[in-house]
């Protein structure tokens, strides 16, 4: 099949040339466990049960694969076919890790790795590692087979089967395994790395078949779908014009179309023909068949087929290499930052014990000054969870908002009739309309007073915010030592206690300070001016939209002390209207320096004074033992060598994929 699918010597250098290394590249790839990390480009065969898929597979290969009724198929096999030169002799090679073995999670770790000289050997290999991985009944395992076929008829092609799909459960399956398959066929699929191979029957209708509809499910638009139609010879006489529809992508459209193919069935082993054989006889009944005869060539064979899978492959690997390369280089940045983080473990000696004690305290002040600052440039996407100054401003604005309801407002008539009964408590040899500072400063006061409930809610969401921002930037530097993490949590926690009963003695002494009266005059006649500027607009508005009134004689409209109009506590009300205004204009300039000063003061303790003694008194556990502090959990140390082995993992993929 490679000689027919290459063509001349000139035709298969060029394809050595351009099309084996990109394919080489994705096996080496898949061979360092690369998989574990990033999707690579490859094919998924998938495909009902008794659709032909196995057929496929062998027509391809030229082995002979597990078959049988039910699931054949019971783990994903890794297919990694080599044409070789013509005079070479032929060389295959299985690998799997069997059950229950534990290689670090490694996928080039193969607890199994056994050459096969003889491919008759193919079929039982791969059932014996099948039993091993899935067990010997008839359950599943997505434990990964790969199988290497080298020799002169094969294409270069790496393709994955996977189980077949089926609907019912037959004897000594476990319960479930349906939907298991559909997971396991899920996720290989879902990824657009992976190109779909549906093999389908002919003699069924396509829409309903199970194949097509999962991919469908991932691949809505068909991109990544290639159709395969098997099993043609048993279609009704009188119904090849459904099967030329479904050929010629009319019927269920795909992107990538369809090929049509006719595999050696069971008969047909057991009568002794060859693949060879059967490759012949395949071209022979299209050649010969009175309809499908009509179809394009190109749609018909194992040889286009072939052709057309490595085609695509490698379209699909040249679309995805420039991306390949960008996601390897930036999860190896993101596993070496991982790795300095966690650091190299513990040291022999107390010199060097102090050394990665020194550096990991370092590391700790440098965050805290981030924190401090608010400042997110250090390298690590985390760094943003850890800006207090973006959390807090939101407790500062809800704390403004609680303020600002407290303030009584123009149509608050209880508050003004408050007024009113102040006045009249106060006064004393006061004429009528002379305005009480001591009424105005009293319900200040009382005002004001209102403010410091918002404002010590206000301190403990701060107070919150700090604890759990500290606890994170405590836990990513230091979490791999768990007593150092521990330590530097209760010296955080003394010293931020400290800070938060500094802070709430500061607001006492703020809110104390307000009650007395006081601002710049410039600064309370300019926002008076504002506030009668505002209701004198508000009057007119109101005149303006109120009916005309006939004009009276002002004779008629004067008042006297003995008219019967007159209202002897009128000047009660406009005194309190005016003290109203008055305290509304103070009220403006004083809620705004609350406003500013509450957070400010709850942002110098709880923020910048709190981190610079964190940052000051944290040296002081280099006077301890280093031994205790740097002693880590055991799951540091395993996430230590499992990043160790990625991080050499992506070094190697980087080094192959700079060949490209």
């Amino acid at each position: 099949m490679a000689a027919e699918m290459h063509g001349s010597p000139a035709m298969t250098d060029a394809f050595n040339h351009q099309v084996r290394p990109l394919i080489d590249l994705i096996d080496r790839l898949r061979q360092l466990g690369l998989e574990q990390d990033v999707s690579l480009p490859s094919i998924a065969v998938v495909g009902d049960q008794s659709s032909g898929k196995s057929s496929v597979l062998e027509a391809l290969s030229g082995v002979q694969l597990p078959r049988g009724a039910g699931i054949v198929t019971r783990c994903p096999l890794e297919l990694r076919m080599k044409s070789c030169r013509p005079d070479g002799r032929w060389r295959g090679r299985i690998r799997y890790q069997p059950q229950g073995r534990d290689f670090d999670n490694d996928e080039d770790d193969f607890g199994v790795d056994e050459d096969i000289t003889d491919p008759s050997e193919i079929e039982n290999r791969v059932r014996t590692a099948q039993n091993l991985l899935a067990g010997p009944d008839r359950g599943i395992s997505s434990s990964r087979i790969s199988l290497e076929i080298i020799c002169p008829d094969v294409p270069d092609l790496t393709l994955i089967d996977l189980p077949g799909i089926t609907r019912l459960v037959i004897g000594g399956q476990t319960e479930g395994i349906s939907q298991q398959i559909r997971t396991m066929i899920r996720d290989y699929i879902r990824n657009d790395a992976t190109i779909i191979l549906a093999v389908v029957p002919a003699n069924v209708d396509i829409a309903t078949t199970e194949a097509l509809q999962m991919a469908r499910e991932v691949d809505r638009e068909g991109k990544r779908t290639l159709g395969v139609v098997t099993k043609p010879d048993l279609v009704d006489p009188g119904a090849e014009h459904e099967l030329i529809e479904v050929i010629s992508n009319a019927r269920y459209q795909l992107q990538r179309g369809y090929t049509l193919v006719k595999c050696r069935g069971q008969a047909a082993i057991n009568a002794g023909i060859s693949l060879r054989e059967a490759l012949a006889e395949e071209r022979n009944y299209f050649a010969s068949h009175p309809h499908l005869s009509e179809i394009p060539e190109a749609t018909l064979g194992m040889t286009n087929l072939s052709r057309r899978l490595t085609s695509v492959l490698v379209e699909h690997i040249k679309e995805h290499l420039p991306a390949l390369k960008t996601e390897v280089r930036e999860k190896q940045e993101k596993v070496n930052r991982e790795l300095a983080r966690i650091g190299e473990g513990l040291p022999s000696s107390k010199c060097e014990m102090m050394m990665v004690l020194t550096k990991a305290l370092q590391l700790f002040t440098e965050i805290v000054g981030k924190i401090e600052d608010g400042d997110t440039r250090f390298g690590d996407a985390t760094i943003h969870d850890l800006n207090p100054h973006k959390q807090t401003r939101i407790s500062f604005g809800k704390f403004a908002e609680e303020v600002n309801k407290r303030i009584p407002l123009d149509h608050d008539r209880k508050f003004k009739e408050k007024i009113v009964e102040r006045i009249k408590s106060v006064r004393g040899r006061e004429l009528p309309r002379f305005i009480s500072f001591q009424a105005c400063e009293e319900l200040v006061k009382e005002i004001v007073q209102t403010f410091l409930t918002p404002a010590k809610i206000c301190l403990t969401e701060v107070n919150e915010i700090i604890t759990e921002i500290l606890g994170k930037a405590t836990h990513q530097t230091l979490g791999h030592y768990r007593d150092l993490e521990v330590a530097v949590k209760d010296r955080i926690y003394d010293l931020q206690q400290k800070a938060r009963d500094a802070c709430d003695r500061e607001i006492d002494k703020i809110f104390k300070q307000e009650k007395f009266v006081y601002t710049q005059d410039c600064t309370y006649n300019a926002t008076l001016d504002s506030v009668l500027e505002i209701k004198h607009s508000n009057e007119a508005a109101a005149v303006a939209a109120r009916p005309r009134q006939p004009v009276i004689p002002k004779s008629v409209r004067s008042l006297t002390l003995f008219s019967s109009d007159y209202d002897p506590n009128q000047h009660l009300t406009d005194e309190a209207e005016h003290t109203f205004e008055m305290i509304i204009s103070y009220m403006n300039v004083c809620s705004r320096r609350i406003c500013d000063t509450v957070p400010m003061t709850i942002l110098f303790h709880m923020v910048k004074d709190l981190c610079e003694s964190i940052r000051d008194q944290i040296w002081n556990l280099l006077s301890e033992d280093p031994a205790r502090l740097l002693s880590e959990e055991p799951e540091t140390a395993i996430r230590r060598e499992v990043l160790r082995k990625k991080a050499d993992r992506l070094q190697q993929a980087q080094t192959e994929l700079r060949k490209f």
